[in-house]
């Protein structure tokens, strides 16, 4: 009883590092599908998948295998699917993580946003006075500590205070910045979703075979897919109107 604990408690820990190390693999194959060089080797793949299964239907695989395939290929090229989904993931992060402001501009703002007379305050008072600090005295003590290590004059304080405007304009900013991409990224999600949802819905009207022979029509048809193109792009740029003005 003992041994099979242990090999059960075995088990799961290699599923476990199979599993974390199948995630930082994805990361990683993520990390490359950027340029021209990635777009070309997932076409590539695509394509030789797309042929993979046009010869599976020459063979006459059983619909059993034939599920399996698509449901592979889906995972890795539709829209909807593990690979596209992870890489959106992947690249809002980035975006989110790029659209931060840096440290020396959070500063930069913070000062603009300071009232004149915090900007002025001289903590060293209290201590000489003995008066007692206000709640606020760690953020003034910083303020102070600032503006002596930088020797700011009282005239460029007033300089300073003149900008107060554009400090609170900038944090609007920011912050709109984020709520966009938090829209966004909802707004993602749920085309996704609708994606899914939509092409199940086709799918299951048609069987196994019919929805292969469907991938390897659409790929022995460039021509015809060009024209398609050329409309959905019309209705894609009324599409992101909307979705532009819904932001």
């Amino acid at each position: 009883m003992l041994c099979r604990r242990r090999k059960k408690e075995q088990l799961l820990k290699l599923q476990s590092e199979v599993t974390m190390i199948e995630a930082e693999n994805l990361q990683l194959r993520l990390k490359l599908k950027v340029g021209r060089d990635a777009e070309l080797k997932e076409e590539e793949d695509s394509t030789q998948v797309t042929q993979s299964v046009a010869k599976m239907l020459e063979e006459g695989a059983s619909e059993q295998q034939i599920i399996l395939m698509m449901k592979e290929m889906q995972e890795k090229f539709s829209d909807y699917g593990r690979d596209r989904i992870s890489a959106i993931e992947f690249h809002l992060r980035e975006l989110r993580r790029l659209l931060l402001p840096t440290m020396t501009t959070k500063v930069a703002v913070w000062v603009l946003l300071q009232k004149r007379e915090d900007l002025l305050c001289d903590p060293s008072r209290w201590k000489e006075q003995g008066e007692v600090p206000p709640p606020n005295a760690s953020r003034l003590e910083l303020i102070n500590d600032l503006r002596r290590s930088l020797e700011i004059s009282d005239a460029q304080v007033e300089e300073i205070c003149k900008h107060r405007k554009d400090g609170l304009e900038l944090e609007e900013i920011l912050s709109e910045s984020d709520v966009l991409l938090e829209k966004l990224g909802t707004h993602v999600s749920e085309k996704n979703a609708t994606l899914d949802e939509a092409m199940n819905e086709v799918q299951s009207v048609l069987t196994p075979t019919q929805a292969a022979k469907f991938v390897v029509w659409v790929a022995n048809n460039p021509a015809c897919m060009h024209m398609l193109n050329v409309i959905w792009n019309q209705m894609s740029s009324q599409e992101s109107k909307m979705v532009a003005e819904q932001l």
